[in-house]
């Protein structure tokens, strides 16, 4: 008798236990980003557009990402992507250009917040004069810099957008 109580004691703390991890894998994968903007939201909003010449701007990128490419080493889970995409978006932030952090999936289209494995940097501008916008898409890990226009690179242009780090760690949370 004593043997099967420990038994049905065993089987009871097991399920709540199980029950438990459950819950908590639910809450973690039910998460959803509050923080971020549309690109609608940024491409409609003078606040996050750069007002430069098109050459120079691209110039002052090309200069910040070689130098978070040569200043830093991947190492996954440990100083990766969204560490890279923070210390670009800083060095932007120093040397007066406005840029997004974006958070995704360059595999997925329309990919969930939970599906995010990538960070990378965006930055939208209207050159002076100008009725058009440019956007530009910048790879932390590899100091590579797309142009927007579909189906080319979509990919960089399509996640959740992030005008500053305390917002995109507001989501994030233990997942950073």
């Amino acid at each position: 008798m004593h043997l099967v109580n420990r038994v049905i004691m065993v089987i009871v703390i097991t399920a709540i236990i199980i029950t438990m991890v459950s819950y908590f894998q639910c809450i973690i994968l039910l998460r959803q980003a509050s923080h971020n903007l549309s690109l609608d939201e940024l491409q409609n909003n003078t606040t996050y557009w750069n007002e430069m010449d098109d050459q120079l701007l691209k110039d002052k990128l090309i200069e910040s990402s070689s130098k978070t490419a040569d200043l830093h080493i991947y190492i996954e889970n440990e100083f990766d992507c969204n560490d890279m995409s923070l210390d670009l978006w800083n060095m932007l932030y120093k040397e007066g250009i406005v840029s997004i952090i974006v958070i995704g999936d360059l595999d997925r289209e329309k990919e969930s917040f939970i599906q995010c494995n990538h960070s990378w940097i965006v930055v939208i501008n209207s050159p002076p004069g100008s009725s058009y916008i440019s956007l530009y898409a910048i790879e932390p890990t590899n100091d590579r810099i797309y142009t927007y226009g579909p189906p080319r690179n979509a990919q960089y242009f399509e996640g959740f957008f992030y005008a500053s780090p305390s917002a995109l760690r507001a989501d994030l949370g233990d997942r950073w």
